[in-house]
């Protein structure tokens, strides 16, 4: 049994969590739930989870609490003082803090070590494993060199759970492709995490800056397929460039974004924003249609697709017409169409992102 704090975006991490298929999901409160699940190894490349623990009995506690002493960590409790004054003279510990639950620094990461109860748990004793890596998404979003804040580049994290989301029903061998790849998020989060990749963009400038800068990076599989293109995805796709979405050996794959531009102001009309929806809408309606060709030509099935689409929070239910005419065209073309209803959307922005799922 496991629990694990959850970002703000529950269905979401609801969705991701399929990944390692789990059962008995239970509800502590908005950022806490607890599940079973036999595939631990694959709960740190969770995007979802700030932090995850396993339940520990009661014997192991003298263990735990011995080798903490021995290795200079310190223990962290987050319940009630007069706990941890109990367990601190029972094991003879020299100190112990207690903090908020969703405490993740990295003072807390290196230096202490986690053990808490919960509510609702019937007092069971958990052990902290894994906390979230935010310096891969650090390194991604801040440290390359061509970044452009102006057309809202998708956040690495969000880019990892839509890898994960689709994942959780592909095989392994999968190959990823990014027809919008912009300053290349993607692929360095799908290279990574030991995925085949390849990108294209009508301008390819800073991708390929970022390209250069990845090989001398932390995170950087070489052996495995990394490479992009100038292409317009509106226009039929060179059987020559995009051969490999083609191979007999793998599942292609298109996770993308297109940029969420022009940005939406605080003076932005209404009639501007119907504007800029209507540029979006028309560009993934050109692209869907132009991967559909691209793979009936070749009689070979369609990829499936996992993408955002922009959700304008000055707009009418009514006006939002960009999530029905996608998928009216994507219900001709694919099987099955889905939606994540839950929109991602940071604190103070005007354009959220709604994941769309064909398959």
């Amino acid at each position: 049994m496991y629990f694990a704090i959850i970002w703000n975006n529950l269905q979401i991490a609801l969705r991701e969590l399929e990944l390692i298929t789990p059962t008995n999901i239970q509800q502590i409160n908005a950022h806490i739930i607890t599940f079973d699940t036999e595939k631990p190894k694959i709960i740190s490349s969770l995007a979802s989870l700030v932090k995850w623990w396993k339940i520990i009995s009661k014997d192991q506690l003298s263990t735990i609490f011995s080798n903490a002493r021995d290795n200079g960590k310190r223990l962290l409790w987050m319940e009630d003082t007069s706990t941890g004054i109990t367990r601190k003279k029972k094991y003879g510990l020299k100190r112990f803090k207690k903090v908020d639950i969703l405490h993740t620094d990295r003072e807390v990461k290196e230096k202490w070590i986690e053990i808490i109860t919960l509510p609702k748990t019937n007092g069971l004793i958990w052990l902290v494993q894994w906390y979230q890596n935010i310096r891969l998404y650090e390194v991604i979003d801040f440290d390359k060199p061509a970044r452009s804040m102006q057309v809202w580049m998708m956040p690495a994290k969000l880019t990892h759970s839509l890898i994960n989301i689709w994942l959780s029903v592909s095989p392994s061998n999968s190959l990823i492709f990014d027809p919008f790849c912009w300053t290349g998020t993607t692929g360095f989060l799908s290279n990574y995490f030991w995925l085949n990749f390849i990108w294209s963009d009508i301008k390819i400038q800073l991708a390929d800056t970022n390209a250069q800068w990845r090989k001398n990076s932390n995170f950087c599989v070489p052996d495995h397929i990394f490479s992009f293109f100038t292409a317009d995805i509106s226009t039929p796709l060179d059987s020559t460039l995009f051969a490999p979405l083609l191979s007999p050996y793998t599942q292609s794959i298109i996770i993308t974004e297109w940029r969420l531009w022009p940005i939406i102001k605080q003076d932005t009309t209404l009639d501007q924003t119907l504007e800029y929806q209507r540029r979006v809408k028309n560009l993934y309606l050109q692209f869907i249609n132009t991967i559909a060709d691209f793979f009936k030509d070749w009689k070979q099935p369609l990829p499936p697709m996992v993408f955002t689409i922009p959700i304008y929070n000055n707009l009418s239910p009514d006006q939002l017409t960009i999530e029905k005419e996608i998928s009216q065209l994507a219900t001709k073309l694919w099987r099955n169409i889905d939606s994540i209803s839950e929109p991602y959307q940071r604190d103070g922005q005007k354009v959220a992102r709604k994941i769309l799922i064909l398959k």
